[in-house]
């Protein structure tokens, strides 16, 4: 079955899922990288500190993951769900830079367009319907 880290989140028992979005939450993940190209590697501070690895292929599906804890019941353990989170955070990070840089090349946008564009996404969807019906009414 072939997987993208998102469903190492949504494969892990609810309870696993929970702490490990908890973990994610409170910065457990004190560390991740890409060592090689697909080869990420983590370290996530819980009642010690565990390693972990999530491997994945040029299409983006994990080839493998493993954990040092001790844990053992299910396939998956929370310091992997803690280190999806990251890793789902971190490649929406670097495509976000990739469209920004290509988008910036092509000049697409102006980096304030960019700025206003961020924004607007931060902006909360109450305040966004009422800007727009602001601006309608003008």
């Amino acid at each position: 079955m072939e997987m993208r880290p998102e469903d190492l989140i949504l494969n892990a028992a609810p309870t696993i899922r929970s702490r490990g979005y908890s973990y994610f939450l409170a910065g457990n993940v004190s560390y991740i990288t890409e060592v090689e190209p697909g080869e990420w590697r983590a370290v996530v501070e819980g009642a010690e500190e565990y390693e972990i690895s999530i491997d994945l292929d040029e299409e983006g599906f994990v080839e493998d993951y493993y954990c040092t804890c001790p844990y053992d019941e299910l396939p998956i353990c929370k310091h992997v769900v803690a280190v999806a989170y990251a890793l789902e955070e971190e490649l929406e990070r670097r495509d976000y830079a990739v469209a920004h840089e290509v988008a910036q090349k092509t000049n697409a946008l102006e980096p304030e367009e960019v700025q206003m564009i961020e924004s607007w996404k931060q902006m909360p969807k109450q305040e966004q319907h009422h800007f727009l019906i602001d601006f309608a009414r003008r």
